[in-house]
């Protein structure tokens, strides 16, 4: 895909994506498809130089500064929590967690009896999840289904990894796969809407973050997960009580949820049998 243009075609959809920002190791597009609206970086890490951003930023033994953070368990037990206090019966379903780093929601996941499996391409990470016998880990869907062919998920949780994929959504057009009926999708990932994103610009973390390859909105989100396959896909996004916040910035996260300036978005989605997938052209509309 050329990038010495100021458009290009939008790798998802195939309409017109314009440049949007310029970074020091890539630039990053914007479709103008409405139904669409993808962020998008081009071009893309090699793998080479990817595996070493994974391990400078992700999997640092000594944790160096600028390392980013794994999602802390209070978080995802939030998460886990809130799914019950929805009415949702956990124990004994088969939750997958794809991009599992190093075994968080998974080791969350049996706290509620559930029956985890990940998925986590980083070498180092999968070390780790075996070592702990966390779960059973695979490199990738296709190792997983040679695996365990008989493999269905009633939840597939994506906590901060769609954003990571080169096509997510081919990858998640497989996990659809390997849903049962009814089965829940959950994406969460940065909301490039965000109110930090809007005052940092070029300067937002997670823009500046070598590994990302996306970075999502609400329309461009859910265009995904429908073009994926998937149905019935809704806006779950909602207050997180983070640890290390305090009183007063406690109050303005929950302001930032209730005006959808948040930091994250995060949407369910259900495969819908009667739902091809789609393909988006530049005159399609999601509703």
């Amino acid at each position: 895909m050329p990038t010495n243009r100021n458009s290009i075609s939008c790798p998802m959809c195939g309409g017109q994506a314009m440049q949007y920002y310029v970074l020091p190791h890539t630039q990053i597009w914007r479709c103008q498809v409405a139904a669409c609206e993808l962020q998008f970086a081009s071009p893309q890490l090699s793998g080479e130089r990817l595996s070493q951003a994974y391990a400078e930023l992700y999997y640092s033994p000594d944790r160096k500064a600028g390392c980013f953070d794994p999602t802390s368990e209070e978080t995802l037990r939030q998460f886990l929590q809130s799914v019950r206090e929805q009415h949702f019966e956990l124990a004994g379903k088969r939750i997958l967690d794809y991009g599992c780093g190093h075994g968080t929601l998974a080791k969350m996941a049996r706290e509620y009896d559930m029956i985890p499996t990940g998925v986590e391409a980083d070498p180092n990470a999968r070390e780790q999840v075996s070592f702990a016998q966390i779960c059973p880990v695979y490199a990738d869907l296709d190792q997983l289904m040679h695996a365990d062919p008989d493999a269905r998920f009633d939840w597939v949780v994506l906590w901060n990894v769609i954003e990571h994929l080169r096509q997510p959504w081919l990858e998640i057009a497989k996990i659809r796969e390997i849903c049962v009926p009814g089965a829940h999708l959950v994406v969460v990932t940065p909301n490039a809407n965000c109110l930090r994103s809007q005052l940092m610009r070029v300067r937002w973390d997670q823009r500046l973050n070598l590994t990302h390859f996306y970075y999502f909105t609400q329309t461009s989100l859910i265009a995904t997960l429908r073009t994926a396959g998937f149905g019935h896909v809704a806006n779950h996004n909602q207050y997180t009580a983070y640890p290390h916040h305090g009183p007063l910035r406690r109050l303005i996260q929950r302001m930032l949820a209730a005006t959808g300036w948040d930091g994250k978005l995060e949407f369910w989605a259900t495969p819908d049998e009667s739902l091809a997938a789609l393909s988006l052209s530049p005159l399609a509309k999601v509703g």
